[in-house]
């Protein structure tokens, strides 16, 4: 079986390594090897190749997709599915390392950590400058219940938090064993001391962060967004944080990657990163070893491999 590898530098060498121990499997590298389109039957890829219908035709032999990562955004699934091309991603594979990248930002946020070391690093010394507030007695809003909300819920319910989280797809009693409770939309905007997105961009989602949304909020609420660019209305989310209705943003994912919004993310008030949530070495293997794994358990109950 041949198999195209894109992005390979950011691709873990353990997940890379562990594909050229089979036999069968030849592996061939974007951008540096000279490889025949109609031989591939297999592609290993991160978020950075957009794996686009168009794209994808150019492989009339295609019958796997070896995601790293979560999300299937850059690729056409509707188009694998009439294609029967098998996609292998890592589900829940970085949940743990974005769950902490999201408390870490709710204490810079309500502590102005950053703003109180670029200060200090000046030479300054103005302790009162910077005073903050506990998460200890906040509220927590989860939007987006999954492998991330529950470890963060984890996290946050050690602070001392009360959490409550909006997941349509999760009952009441499960959420409860979580340390959640189940919550609307509007009770979220309307309780929540911190709001964190953990969602998928789909229609559904699209700039559901918008300016009525901001309006239900409170003006000491901040809002944490590491799971897609496009789930937040970014103009909307500046003009807030200009008229101080909302405390404060975190934000790590952008509409227009790596394009990013210069006003936004250069506000006082905004605490912008390029990405990084997932970034952790951990979560950086697990999300490459996970689809080939399952890959490799698939083909390997495939008696005939072309």
């Amino acid at each position: 079986m041949h198999i195209l590898i894109f992005e390979q530098q950011e691709i873990h060498t353990e997940a890379i390594e562990l594909l050229k121990k089979e036999a069968t499997l030849q592996l061939y590298y974007s951008d540096q090897d000279s490889y025949d389109k109609e031989k591939i039957q297999a592609i290993f890829m991160r978020s950075g190749t957009q794996a686009s219908a168009d794209f994808l035709k150019d492989f009339p032999n295609l019958q796997y997709i070896l995601r790293v990562g979560v999300g299937l955004d850059n690729i056409d699934t509707s188009y694998c599915k009439e294609q029967n091309i098998q996609i292998f991603n890592s589900p829940g594979s970085n949940a743990n390392a974005v769950a902490e990248y999201v408390l870490g930002q709710m204490i810079n946020l309500a502590r102005n950590i950053p703003a109180a070391i670029s200060d200090t690093k000046k030479g300054n010394y103005d302790r009162f400058q910077f005073m903050g507030t506990e998460l200890s007695g906040k509220t927590l809003g989860i939007i987006g219940c999954g492998a991330i909300g529950t470890f963060l819920a984890k996290k946050a319910h050690a602070c001392d938090m009360n959490i409550i989280g909006y997941d349509p797809f999760v009952d009441a009693q499960t959420l409860q064993q979580r340390n959640i409770q189940k919550a609307e939309l509007e009770d979220i905007y309307k309780h929540s001391d911190f709001i964190t997105l953990h969602l998928p961009l789909i229609p559904q989602t699209e700039n559901m962060i918008h300016r009525e949304v901001f309006k239900q909020m409170k003006n000491t609420a901040y809002l944490i967004n590491a799971a897609r660019g496009g789930i937040v209305h970014e103009k909307e989310l500046l003009k807030v944080l200009e008229n101080r209705e909302i405390a404060g943003a975190a934000v790590d994912v952008y509409e227009t990657e790596p394009k990013l919004p210069q006003e936004l993310i250069s506000h006082p008030s905004m605490l912008p990163t390029p990405h990084i949530a997932a970034m952790t070495e951990e979560a950086n293997k697990n999300m490459a070893m996970m689809p080939v794994e399952r890959f490799l358990s698939a083909k390997n109950n495939i008696k005939e491999i072309i």
